[in-house]
């Protein structure tokens, strides 16, 4: 959730700044960094139920 949230805020900032004519890019636009960011997300979510220490808190 705090990663969504931070893409999220920096969209808003990137379309912020688009309104008054800044073009900044502080989002990656490469398809192959999107891979690997969900890639990451994914061995972690499959690792995380094999070692208790990576689990979250209940």
């Amino acid at each position: 959730m705090p990663f969504l949230s931070l893409l999220l805020c920096l969209l808003y900032i990137e379309n912020f700044a688009a309104i008054f004519g800044r073009d900044i890019k502080l989002l990656p636009r490469k398809l192959w960094i999107w891979l690997i960011v969900i890639g990451l997300f994914v061995v972690y979510y499959i690792v995380r139920n094999f070692i208790p220490a990576l689990a979250p808190i209940s």
